[in-house]
């Protein structure tokens, strides 16, 4: 027990400059701590509720992990049967019998170096494709649609009224 008591008394004079010299850099930290304790109470708050706002994301993980996997369903889905739609159409002929597409115009028999009022000749060694305009076609009527839309309603005046 005595040795014990004689290393502590060494190790507290070994010791005693580093305390005399912790004690102005003990006190600077503490000032700088008090100072600034309502700037590190601020960041504290935000981090709070960053976090909070981290844990609740990280709560909803199952959540978009069925709503992802009820997309791929859906898109899937849809797929299947815009393709069956499509062959289902093909087979029974239901689709669309107008062409939305303009008819071809027939090319003329004779070669644009061969026509008159081109200015190209035979030797002419340009690969250009004559082009030509383009007719546009009259403009179409609007069908009438049936049924009520497209009558007129007429009222009458009341002829009883007394004004």
């Amino acid at each position: 027990m005595a040795s014990l008591s004689y290393a502590s008394g060494v190790f507290a004079i070994a010791t005693w400059p580093a305390r005399i010299a912790w004690k102005p850099v003990a006190l600077f930290i503490n000032t700088a701590l008090i100072l600034l304790s309502p700037l590190i109470l601020m960041a504290s708050y935000v981090i709070g509720w960053g976090q909070a706002i981290m844990d609740f994301l990280a709560s909803l993980q199952p959540l978009y992990t069925f709503l992802a996997c009820g997309a791929c369903i859906g898109i899937v889905a849809g797929l299947t049967m815009s393709c069956t739609s499509g062959v289902i159409t093909t087979i029974f002929g239901m689709g669309d019998n107008r062409s939305r597409s303009l008819p071809p115009t027939p090319m003329p028999s004779t070669p644009s170096s061969e026509r008159p009022g081109t200015g190209k000749t035979e030797d002419s060694s340009s690969y250009e494709t004559d082009w030509h305009i383009l007719n546009k076609p009259p403009p179409k009527r609007r069908r009438r649609t049936p049924g009520l839309w497209s009558q007129t309603i007429h009222e009458e005046d009341d002829d009883d009224s007394e004004i």
